[in-house]
C-alpha cells in the first residue's frame, strides 16, 4: 500500500441513509483498521486517501419531493442509465442502456 498521486475518475453515489453503520460494515471496517495498524500504517493519515471523499450531498425532499425511500428508490430505478457525462476538458458517451440485452459488451467497447 502507498500514498495515492493521482486522482481517480471514478466515483460511487451512495445512496444509504447512514453508510458506516450496518453491523457489516462496521466489521469490515474494524477489520481493515486493523489491518492498517498491524502493516504500520496510520488509519488516521490522509495522505493514504482511504475511501471516497464526500463531495456532495442530496437534499432529499428538494429533489424527490419526499424523504421516504421506498418512494426515492422507485423514482430512481427509472433512471438507471447514464448518457453521457461531460467536464471542461474531456467528455464519454455510453450509448447503451442497462436492460440491453448486449449491454456488457458494448460497455467494455466505451470502455477500451
Amino acid at each position: 500500500m502507498r500514498t495515492q498521486t493521482l486522482a481517480a475518475g471514478d466515483f460511487d453515489i451512495e445512496w444509504a441513509r447512514d453508510p458506516g453503520t450496518y453491523h457489516w460494515q462496521i466489521i469490515k471496517l474494524a477489520e481493515f483498521r486493523h489491518w492498517l495498524l498491524d502493516n504500520g500504517f496510520d488509519p488516521e493519515d490522509r495522505s493514504l486517501t482511504i475511501g471516497h471523499p464526500k463531495i456532495a450531498q442530496v437534499d432529499l425532499e428538494r429533489s424527490f419531493g419526499t424523504t421516504e425511500y421506498n418512494a426515492i428508490w422507485q423514482q430512481l430505478a427509472q433512471h438507471l442509465d447514464v448518457y453521457k457525462i461531460q467536464t471542461s476538458q474531456a467528455q464519454a458517451t455510453y450509448d447503451y442502456r442497462w436492460d440491453d440485452p448486449d449491454y456488457m459488451q458494448l460497455q467494455c467497447e466505451v470502455l477500451k
